[in-house]
């Protein structure tokens, strides 16, 4: 008989033991490298460069003719996005979801594997993918389009007074009836389709809800009180009367703006997992770039409005990518797809478009 409890104990005491530290693990934060960048890149106010590891929180920022690519690392994705010129993104967790919040400018994402819930966010909506390719923007109103490349993409008003609650109060039957109206008004955008939606479709749902005093000050001591007076039947038929098309109006862009839309998508290659657990980042990067070289200058050229040059040594190597600030006397700056490098006018034997 002990032969019998004995094994059965330690296998209750294993399980057991699991469960805890199910119930008590943490969340890795989440964090991003940087790919590919042009121009004024900073994260939290400092500047980067190519295989720079950005975590969590840290806010970036692109400046005028700049640009940065970008891949989640942890969690292990094959998400990577480009941030345009004069935008600013942060990346973090938001209620168990990893978060990408757009908070003003560009964003181009290309989503072939992620692991986790990702959600991609702008102050006034929130889309949720699996696999496709997309660009989020929001202007200086904070009104948030959405532009679909490739597959679909689901898209929603978010609400942000309703994210700063407390857990508790989100749970809150009135909350969670003004949520599920907001879940069951979500859109589905499929390729060539964009939306824009601004603050003012969030302040809707909160007047209409007659939420808004309400949650005006989500510290207020008073906020359990006055939810519990809210009669949830008539909130429902208050929220009833707000139609889909209120919220949004879905339409199609151009055939030459997808098609140029998917070319740029194609220059957002992942550096695949098993890469980068062989080899350093560093490494990883470079190559990843050496490989969709052409792309990239292409894009380089584009953005410096400049033609692509390839300036050869006296060594007989051959560096290929656009001359930067011509007024230096003594030396050639040069734009490639892995950052900027300085040559002696000694070193060049010639140049060569």
């Amino acid at each position: 008989m002990k032969k019998i409890l004995i094994p059965f104990i330690i296998l209750l005491f294993s399980f057991i033991s699991c469960k805890g530290e199910e119930k008590g693990k943490t969340t890795e934060p989440m964090k991003a490298i940087i790919l590919f960048k042009t121009g004024s890149v900073k994260v939290s106010s400092k500047n980067t460069r190519k295989g720079d590891i950005i975590t969590e929180g840290q806010e970036i920022v692109t400046g005028n003719k700049s640009f940065c690519d970008l891949q989640i690392i942890s969690p292990k994705t094959e998400v990577t996005f480009r941030i345009k010129a004069n935008s600013k993104l942060t990346f973090k967790h938001l209620n168990e979801k990893e978060q990408i919040l757009l908070h003003k400018g560009k964003a181009v994402f290309s989503v072939n594997k992620q692991n986790g819930d990702f959600q991609y966010s702008t102050p006034a909506a929130v889309a949720g993918v699996r696999g496709t390719k997309f660009e989020l923007s929001v202007d200086d109103n904070k009104s948030s389009s959405l532009k679909v490349i490739e597959s679909k993409v689901s898209y929603k008003v978010r609400v942000k007074e309703i994210e700063a609650l407390s857990d508790s109060n989100q749970k809150h039957p009135a909350i969670q009836k003004v949520k599920q109206f907001i879940d069951e008004n979500e859109l589905v955008l499929g390729e060539a389709e964009t939306i824009t939606i601004d603050k003012s479709k969030s302040d809707k749902i909160l007047k209409v809800a007659k939420l808004e005093k309400i949650i005006s000050n989500p510290s207020d001591k008073k906020l359990n009180k006055a939810l519990d007076e809210i009669k949830t039947d008539e909130l429902s038929q208050n929220l009833s009367q707000i139609k889909k098309e209120d919220l949004s109006k879905i339409e199609k862009i151009s055939d030459k703006d997808l098609e140029e839309s998917l070319e740029e998508t194609k220059e957002l290659e992942p550096v695949s997992e098993s890469k980068l657990d062989k080899e350093s980042i560093q490494k990883a990067v470079e190559s990843r770039n050496n490989e969709i070289q052409d792309k990239l200058i292409k894009r380089l050229s584009e953005t410096h409005n400049k033609r692509a040059q390839t300036i050869i040594l006296n060594n007989g190597e051959k560096i290929r990518g656009i001359i930067g600030d011509t007024r230096h006397k003594d030396k050639y700056i040069l734009i490639t797809p892995n950052g900027t490098k300085e040559f002696s006018k000694n070193e060049v034997k010639n140049i060569e478009f």
